[in-house]
């Protein structure tokens, strides 16, 4: 994905300005006007002046657009009633709906079907405009008469891959905070118990250092005060139970303690999967991914080629980027 580089509207807003003084340097000596101009915020169309990264914003953020927010349920409802069920479709619930919105962008755009995507959002909004009717099962079964809803709602199904990862990631991660937490409050009444302990000693002395005082006419071996030894931690409660098990108040902190910091660190990971998304999708299109067929005839390969080219490697080389898209917006989000 990366392979086709950033495109030139996005450069001012992708470098930093050191790099960007130091690139108009080389563009004024090699004399190159137009991308100068990309570098210049006031004569660069940037992301909000244009329409298709403002779709694509709209799909990474919810709230942007009401078309788009209607478009993206309606896909979700299809996936959710669809047969063969689609074991992961509600997977992750809220969280997993942004981290599918996030991917379902950069498949959008790299899958070379942004137009058509465009094309079913106006005809949602020209739906509901028409009908006046906002029923999502209604909007799905009007959706599903045009002819380029089946491969958006496969671009959205495959995103929608992502939420299986939440899942298991929810399963480590909450073992290892209740296991953090859990520990961290044993060490809190660990240390509580030897304050008192150590507290509890110096007003055994204090007591014994007084009596001693008021007592020096009857100076006796047996009357001198002895030291007291720090009290050894129970084993074994007043119920019975180990002393480092927990109450049952003490285990219901430590499940809420680990579940909100759970769902503060997956928060930080989903808000930094969308910042990915929105820089993702301010890249070209390498060749590899375009969709758009050729409109000259192919070139002529070698004779030697072709006779020692399988059936299958011609499939691979005629078919679209689309599934190595796939495999490059999971592996880098």
């Amino acid at each position: 994905m990366l392979s086709g580089g950033v495109e030139t509207r996005h450069l001012a807003s992708v470098l930093s300005r050191e790099r960007q003084q130091l690139l108009k340097t080389y563009l004024m000596i090699i004399g190159d006007k137009f991308l100068s101009q990309n570098f210049d915020n006031g004569d660069s169309p940037g992301l909000e002046n244009c329409e298709d990264d403002k779709i694509l914003q709209a799909i990474i953020q919810p709230g942007k657009d009401e078309s788009t927010d209607s478009l993206i349920t309606c896909l979700q409802r299809a996936l959710e009633t669809k047969m063969p069920m689609v074991p992961f479709a509600r997977g992750g619930g809220p969280n997993g709906l942004r981290m599918a919105r996030s991917a379902f962008a950069l498949l959008i755009k790299f899958g070379d079907v942004l137009e058509d995507f465009v094309s079913v959002v106006d005809q949602v909004q020209f739906f509901k405009e028409s009908s006046k009717s906002k029923d999502v099962p209604a909007i799905v079964a009007f959706l599903k008469e045009l002819p380029p809803f089946p491969a958006i709602l496969e671009k959205f199904e495959q995103a929608s891959r992502m939420r299986s990862w939440i899942n298991d990631r929810k399963q480590r991660l909450s073992l290892d905070y209740e296991k953090e937490v859990r520990e961290e409050l044993l060490q809190k009444k660990k240390k509580e118990a030897r304050e008192r302990a150590q507290t509890e000693r110096e007003s055994e002395k204090a007591a014994a250092k007084e009596a001693s005082a008021t007592e020096e006419s009857q100076i006796d071996s047996s009357a001198k005060p002895t030291e007291v030894e720090a009290p050894a931690e129970p084993k074994e409660g007043k119920d019975g139970k180990d002393a480092k098990a927990l109450t049952e108040e003490e285990t219901r902190w430590v499940e809420d303690e680990a579940y909100n910091r759970l769902e503060k660190e997956l928060d930080q990971i989903f808000s930094k999967i969308q910042q990915k998304a929105e820089f993702l999708i301010k890249l070209q299109i390498p060749l590899q991914f375009l969709n758009k067929k050729a409109t000259g005839p192919a070139p002529e390969e070698p004779e030697e080629e072709k006779a020692g080219e399988s059936k299958d490697r011609k499939k691979k080389a005629g078919a679209p980027g689309v599934q190595s898209c796939v495999t490059c917006v999971l592996s880098l989000l």
